[in-house]
């Protein structure tokens, strides 16, 4: 396997599988607007999904617990809080598929085109994985951007993008909010960077 090839796949994958979750999340929520829509994952760079988040569902979200700043933060910009998930769809197979075999090629076995030592530390292994990944979210958020994809009337002006993971680490954080500097506006990035500090 060649990285370079990995990215250009897995982005393209990515792409397709976005466009289908935007057509079934415009139908989910028919007539209320949505504010957010990010790449989300359970388990690391493991496998990924969408998540979106509408502001009428805010609102109901805002309503249903007793608000505070930390717990505004939480609703707003965290994904295990939203109401739209999507994991199991089936244009999500071929990212998954993508996935697996990289990770397969990573512990088991050599890329083309980048040469890892085989007992290289876990930091840097790591970094290499992170890097690469956060390279392809990047791209798919910049080219869905670039298609006109966020203006369809279901979503508001400035719509929130990036990276979410399910209970989110430090570690995982620290790419939230890599991903989110290059993909937000400077408004959504500042609630990333404040939610961040309320993790920490």
């Amino acid at each position: 396997m060649r990285t370079d090839q990995f990215v250009d796949d897995l982005e393209q994958a990515l792409l397709s599988a976005a466009v289908a979750c935007i057509e079934t999340l415009s139908r989910d929520a028919a007539g209320e607007q949505v504010y957010a829509f990010c790449l989300y994952s359970t388990s690391g760079c493991t496998g990924v999904g969408f998540a979106a988040q509408t502001s009428e569902a805010l609102d109901r979200a805002n309503n249903a617990r007793e608000r505070d700043q930390r717990a505004g933060f939480a609703n707003l910009v965290c994904a295990d809080e939203w109401s739209f998930i999507y994991m199991d769809a089936e244009s999500l197979v071929p990212a998954d598929q993508l996935i697996d075999e990289f990770y397969d090629v990573l512990y088991h076995g050599d890329f083309e085109d980048v040469v890892l030592a085989d007992d290289a530390p876990p930091a840097e292994l790591q970094t290499f994985v992170d890097d690469l990944f956060c390279r392809v979210f990047v791209r798919v958020f910049l080219a869905l951007k670039a298609a006109g994809a966020f203006d369809a009337a279901i979503f508001t002006e400035d719509v929130f993008l990036g990276l979410q993971f399910a209970d989110a680490s430090d570690h995982d954080a620290s790419l939230i909010e890599r991903v989110s500097a290059q993909v937000n506006s400077v408004a959504w990035h500042e609630d990333v960077r404040l939610y961040r500090s309320y993790l920490g």
